[in-house]
């Protein structure tokens, strides 16, 4: 089991995507999920900047292919699954919805 470090600081301009969440409650590495997500979805080139010195992009490219499907609007997913060669996943059969 791999332990996780706590992230760097959160630079205050990147802090404006987390409004009502303490500093230190961002920095544990419970909320890392919940940073990368937040940040792929809504943070701009330099919010990605330190996300991806943060946590690195190997981590960035676990997370889209564990949780990008559920957690990331369908423009923001195409965006990154083609940024890191990542093929679509398989969508579902609609007529299972039938059921």
């Amino acid at each position: 089991m791999t332990v996780l470090a706590p992230l760097p600081p959160v630079p205050a301009e990147t802090l404006r995507l987390f409004d009502g969440y303490s500093t230190d409650v961002l920095r544990q590495p419970d909320s890392r999920s919940f940073m990368i997500g937040r940040l792929l979805e809504e943070g701009d080139s330099a919010d990605l900047r330190w996300l991806s010195e943060a946590v690195g992009l190997e981590a960035i490219r676990e997370w889209l292919v564990e949780r990008g499907v559920r957690q990331l609007s369908r423009r923001s997913r195409a965006f990154w699954e083609m940024l890191f060669d990542l093929a679509p996943p398989e969508r579902p059969d609609p007529r299972l919805w039938l059921l």
